[in-house]
C-alpha cells in the first residue's frame, strides 16, 4: 500500500476523534498528576564574593581578580567535604540531613569572569532549603581562615524566606504540553502503522490498484435500522392498499 500526503491526510482525517480523545485525556492525566501528585520542590541561593586580602586594596588589578577565579575552584571543592558539610549536619541535625546527603545536594557556580560564586538548595521545603544554605555559606565562611589561613570569603546575600515562595518543579504547564505531544506523535504512528498493516480491500482504488480491473458494481452497506424501516414502510403500504381493495 503506497502513502502519499493525501491518502496520509485522509485517514488522519478518518481517526481525528479519537486521536483527540487520547490527547485530551493524556493532557488531563498530566495536569492532574503534576498539580495534585507530585510533591513541590523549592530552590534557595545565596551568592559569595572572593576577595584577596592584600596590605593594600587600592591595589586590585588584573592578576589579583583573576586569582579570585580561579579559587572558587578550590572552594568549590572545601564547600563540597566532610571539614564543612560535618559542622552543617551537626549544626542542623533536626532537618534529617546527613553530611553525604548535603554534598550531594548542593550545587555550586561560579559567575563567568567574576569571583563570585551562587550556592543553590534544593528540597520539598521552602524553609528547610532556606536554612540549609545560608547555614552552608556561613559555616564555610568561618572555616576558610582556618583551612587557607586567609579571610577572603564575603557573603553577597542571603536566601531570604517568602511566604509564597515560587516552586521550580513540577512545571505543571510544560509537563501537560509534553504529555499532548507525545500523545499526538504516539496516535499518528499507531493510525498509520495500522493502516499500513491492513491489507484488506476498502476501496474501488483498492481493486484497481491491486487486481488491474474495474468496478461494475457495488452494495451498499445497510444498517440495521434501514431494514426496520424499510419493513414499516412495506407493512404500511400493504395494509393500504387491501383497505382500497375492499372499499371498492
Amino acid at each position: 500500500m503506497e502513502f502519499d500526503l493525501k491518502f496520509l491526510l485522509k485517514i488522519l482525517k478518518k481517526k481525528l476523534g479519537l486521536i483527540l480523545l487520547v490527547v485530551v485525556i493524556a493532557g488531563g492525566f498530566s495536569f492532574y498528576w503534576s498539580k495534585y501528585q507530585m510533591k513541590p520542590v523549592y530552590e534557595a541561593s545565596t551568592k559569595l564574593i572572593v576577595n584577596k586580602a592584600q596590605e593594600n586594596a587600592a591595589m586590585l588589578d588584573y592578576n589579583t581578580v583573576n586569582l579570585n577565579i580561579k579559587l572558587i575552584d578550590v572552594y568549590k571543592e572545601i564547600i563540597k567535604s566532610p571539614a564543612v558539610m560535618d559542622i552543617v549536619a551537626r549544626q542542623n541535625s533536626n532537618l534529617g540531613y546527613t553530611s553525604e546527603q548535603l554534598i550531594k545536594k548542593v550545587q555550586i557556580s561560579g559567575i563567568p569572569q567574576t569571583p563570585i560564586m551562587v550556592m543553590t538548595f534544593e528540597d520539598q521545603s521552602h524553609e528547610k532549603a532556606v536554612t540549609l544554605i545560608n547555614s552552608i555559606a556561613n559555616v564555610f565562611q568561618g572555616q576558610i581562615p582556618l583551612i587557607m589561613k586567609v579571610d577572603n570569603v564575603v557573603i553577597l546575600n542571603e536566601a531570604k524566606s517568602t511566604d509564597h515562595p515560587e516552586a521550580i518543579s513540577p512545571q505543571v504547564y510544560f509537563n501537560v504540553a509534553l504529555a499532548m505531544t507525545i500523545a499526538i506523535i504516539f496516535m499518528i504512528s499507531m493510525v498509520v502503522l495500522l493502516e499500513y498493516l491492513n491489507d484488506t480491500v476498502q476501496s474501488e482504488e483498492d481493486i484497481w490498484s491491486e487486481l488491474g480491473i474495474p468496478t461494475l458494481t457495488a452494495i451498499a452497506k445497510v444498517r440495521k435500522k434501514d431494514i426496520k424501516a424499510s419493513r414499516a414502510l412495506y407493512a404500511n403500504t400493504k395494509v393500504g392498499g387491501s383497505s382500497h381493495v375492499s372499499a371498492l
